[in-house]
């Protein structure tokens, strides 16, 4: 997320909130003495009803604390445009939302024409077959006023509450881990596990680990399995628990460590994805690869063709080391 995205939230959660207070209470707004800095012109907000005032006041400040609008232009001249049209033509309304968006474009041009205020731009620009185009833009009250109307829809209906388990990443802090003055990363992300079925089999084993070890250890294990996850990822591809017929963990279990890490460690990537593995199968999310008994290395190749095969290349591995 972006700064400005950033920005943009926090100044949305405190409109939403109705924080209005000092300058932005007031009806007239004079934006050399705005709060955010000096700026130019004077908004006035009067002549409406108390709830449709309030209602811009929320929206336009929105849009200038998350820096969308800087007070440094001509806004102001738009906006009290708009309120002068709005207390001439529509002196009850009390929001902006009790009415579709295009009504009120439709309204708003029609006042304008009437007045002889409307002002449509021309676009000048050149096509790809280099000829020139010209195109008419919209009056650039109609833009505020569609601006302030979508800046609404954010401000005064609530959005979508995604539970955290639902997300790919997660804030540990809201799946019951206590905050500590000697940590600051609560991220678990589950991003990188490519596998569907994977991920939600990791999902459910390290909401338990949350719950019954420690953010500590959740966070190491979800490593081992990110790395299993970019194995499967390569041997094959596309695998799914319905296809395998053999624990691909143990088939990690042939390579090495990693350059400088001990064997606890190497045991631990090994492990993990076997708890993960049992966790589809006793959570329902899948057909749990079937079991079988470790073949040995000095495996016959007669022995070893009638052996399960994993991703089609166990037989063939045990069919070398025997000679």
């Amino acid at each position: 997320m972006t700064s400005r995205s950033v920005a943009s939230a926090s100044a949305e959660r405190a409109a939403a909130d109705g924080l209005q207070e000092g300058f932005w209470t007031s009806d007239t707004w004079l934006m050399r003495t705005c709060p955010l800095g000096v700026g130019h012109g004077i908004m006035r907000f009067g002549g409406l009803t108390r709830q449709l005032s309030d209602e811009l006041k929320l929206a336009v400040r929105a849009k200038l604390t998350a820096g969308e609008w800087s007070i440094q232009t001509e806004q102001a001249f738009l906006i009290n445009r708009i309120v002068v049209w709005l207390a001439t033509r529509h002196p009850a309304t009390t929001s902006l939302l009790n009415r579709p968006l295009e009504s009120w474009m439709v309204a708003l041009q029609g006042y304008l024409l009437e007045r002889g205020l409307l002002r449509q731009p021309t676009r000048r620009q050149l096509s790809r077959a280099q000829e020139e185009t010209r195109s008419l833009l919209r009056d650039p009250a109609i833009v505020i006023l569609r601006s302030l109307y979508a800046k609404q829809l954010v401000l005064l209906r609530p959005g979508l509450v995604v539970p955290e388990f639902d997300k790919d990443v997660w804030d540990a802090r809201r799946m019951g881990v206590a905050p500590s003055l000697l940590r600051s990363d609560y991220c678990l992300s589950f991003v990188k596990l490519s596998q569907p079925w994977l991920r939600l089999a990791t999902k459910h084993f390290i909401r338990n680990t949350l719950v019954t070890t420690s953010y500590s250890d959740a966070k190491g294990k979800l490593l081992a399995l990110k790395r299993f996850s970019a194995y499967l990822a390569q041997v094959p591809p596309g695998i799914t628990p319905e296809v395998i017929d053999r624990p691909p963990h143990r088939r990690v279990r042939g390579t090495p460590p990693d350059s400088g890490r001990g064997t606890s460690h190497h045991r631990a990537l090994v492990g993990r994805p076997a708890l993960v593995l049992r966790t589809v199968r006793t959570r329902g999310l899948g057909r749990h690869p079937r079991a079988s008994p470790h073949l040995p290395r000095g495996l016959s190749s007669a022995r070893a063709s009638a052996a399960p095969v994993h991703c089609g290349g166990r037989a063939a591995a045990a069919e070398r080391a025997s000679r």
